[in-house]
């Protein structure tokens, strides 16, 4: 991986007919690059309020126009 890289895991699993995923990103060196930054905190605004919206049972179109 280069030193300005960004490495990423994509991991997820299923028990019983109960699925889960989770992304993670870090900076190869420790420290994001502006362009880097921008995007991950972009990715992290979406999903905080993407998560802020759910309910039970939420129609997916609800939580795609977000």
């Amino acid at each position: 991986m280069h030193s300005v890289g960004v490495g990423l895991f994509d991991m997820g699993s299923e028990y019983y007919c109960f699925s889960s995923d989770i992304t993670c990103s870090f900076p190869a060196n420790g420290k994001f690059t502006a362009d880097q930054k921008a995007i991950y905190e972009a990715v992290l605004r979406s999903c905080r309020a993407v998560m802020s919206a759910m309910k039970p049972e939420p129609v997916g179109a609800e939580l795609r126009c977000l």
